[in-house]
């Protein structure tokens, strides 16, 4: 019984989901259609995003004992400077365990940041107070609305520029007369950059292979790799996050769901009308689904081989009124017309399959084109930031060039994300379209394959109002007043709200149940 009730309970959802209906019900269903694909989106975009958008705590706190051991090799800034020393502290969101506090009043990530890395370089005074000398973020993740949007700012060679104007320069330089070790039209001695390159070798630069070979120990030579593995691995996800790759991802949902639910309408349900039975046991089983057709309206769903057949029991009460002729013991020829009436509605279910799945070409298409929206908004975005190279200060041209490359970052990772899931999304469609006009041709082989006779004399035994009935191509389709509709999406809305309001509380929740901390 359990059964039963759990398949009619099925047959009902997926004729009201992907049936023929129109109106409000089609205005409805589509609706609730799209709101499952938003949700479906925003749980894999956001659950991806805290897998590789978030800094974990283990990483802020090793990233905090790189700046400390750092600090300490920072070597005593000019006389000319007001602080006896110089110092880097690092914030982060989540916070480190042995990270500073920041100087300034304000949130050096901003407000509204869920994960990211920050610094400040503070000059150390007499009376042992900090001034804050300059402050800089290599990463953040924002929300837009209820969207993760990862952001690169500044590389860790803007870092060691405003570390040597601390150390090289003074504070009261302009732009025009800093000397730096690279960038500036007059660089700094060899002498300071040499110690700038020892710097940098301890973030893990490059410019460690320009000095001499040191002897290091397996830690620091992990220690050096911390903070480049950091970034390069947030500056590759990032690429693949934010309102367009929603998007992309909410429309290949969509076309998933609806792939899903004309494969579950015409190709899944099973066949009833057995040819190898008897013609009274085939006009037994009309009646029988059409008993439950009635009971319930619109939640029964008849197989592309059980409509064909019922089709074929319709023509032969519309073809000419001879009897078939018998050409031998193993030979039937069916009543004149039979043949051409069956393969007119073959070729109707074929260009209904085509006509059912134009939507799902549209989606394909959108996917792409969203694509290469996402491309055209990243290199716009890399544009307008070249803007910026115009400004006499070394340190924010290096900083421009950073954004530059994250939106042309951006711009491909929308391509990417647009382009992989059009590829997938296609591969259903087209597998769906193979097993739909697959299924539609075993049909019509099988009622030729086997004798047509038991078609013709199940049709002469069946009630003729019950075949005419079955075998109408447009059903009365189920309908849902206004008032039902409005329950529906308020229920539906109810839902989405309550899971976003508590979406903190949904992943502490899964990640207890899995064992580990995102």
């Amino acid at each position: 019984m359990t059964s039963t009730s759990s398949s009619k309970a099925y047959s009902q959802f997926v004729e009201l989901g992907w049936g023929d209906t129109a109106g409000i019900s089609a205005f409805s269903r589509t609706a609730v259609k799209i709101l499952a694909a938003l949700f479906l989106a925003w749980l894999l975009h956001e659950g991806l995003a805290r897998t590789f958008l978030t800094l974990t705590p283990d990483k802020a706190n090793e990233v905090a004992k790189l700046f400390e051991d750092v600090s300490k090799a920072i070597p005593s800034p000019p006389a000319k400077a007001d602080y006896k020393s110089v110092e880097i502290c690092i914030y982060s969101k989540p916070p480190a365990a042995n990270g500073c506090k920041p100087t300034g009043e304000t949130d050096p990530l901003g407000e509204g940041v869920t994960s990211g890395l920050a610094y400040e370089i503070n000059g150390v005074m007499a009376d042992s107070s900090q001034r804050l000398l300059a402050t800089g973020t290599f990463f953040r993740v924002e929300k837009i609305g209820i969207i993760s949007e990862g952001r690169i700012e500044e590389s860790i060679d803007t870092l060691l520029r405003r570390l040597e104007i601390a150390l090289f320069n003074g504070p009261t330089v302009f732009a025009t007369g800093i000397k730096l070790c690279a960038g500036t039209r007059t660089l700094a001695e060899q002498g300071p950059c040499d110690q700038s390159a020892k710097l940098g070798s301890r973030f893990g630069l490059t410019s460690a292979e320009l000095l001499p070979v040191q002897a290091l120990s397996d830690q620091e030579t992990e220690q050096r790799k911390i903070l480049p593995g950091i970034i390069a691995d947030f500056r590759l996800a990032s690429m693949f996050f934010g309102p367009i790759q929603f998007g992309t991802a909410a429309i290949f949902f969509y076309s998933l769901i609806e792939t899903f639910g004309l494969w579950a309408r015409w190709i899944a349900p099973a066949d009833r009308l057995d040819l190898s039975k008897p013609p009274e046991a085939i006009a037994a089983e009309i009646v029988k689904i059409q008993q439950e057709t009635d009971s319930r309206p619109g939640g029964f769903v008849l197989s592309l081989h059980d409509r064909l057949m019922v089709a074929a029991m319709a023509a032969e009460d519309r073809t000419d009124t001879g009897d078939p002729v018998m050409v031998s013991s193993a030979t039937f020829s069916p009543r004149k017309g039979f043949v051409e009436v069956l393969s007119s509605y073959r070729d109707f279910l074929q260009e209904e399959a085509v006509g059912r799945q134009e939507s799902l070409e549209m989606l394909g298409d959108t996917m792409l084109k969203l694509a290469f929206l996402g491309t055209v908004y990243g290199i716009s975005a890399a544009l307008f930031s070249a803007r910026g190279l115009d400004t006499a200060d070394p340190v924010l041209r290096l900083a421009t060039k950073a954004s530059m490359y994250a939106g042309i970052g951006l711009g491909f990772g929308t391509t990417i994300v647009g382009i992989a899931l059009s590829i997938i999304a296609a591969i259903f469609r087209t597998n769906l379209a193979a097993n739909w006009n697959r299924e539609i041709g075993t049909a019509y082989q099988a009622i030729f394959r086997e004798d047509p006779k038991i078609v013709l004399n199940a049709a002469e035994k069946a009630d003729r109002t019950i075949i005419i009935r079955m075998s109408s191509p447009t059903p009365e389709p189920p309908s849902l007043t206004l008032l039902q509709t409005a329950g529906v999406a308020v229920v539906i809305l109810g839902i989405i709200a309550l899971l976003v309001i508590s979406r903190e509380w949904i992943w502490t929740l899964v990640a207890l149940t899995l064992n580990k901390g995102w």
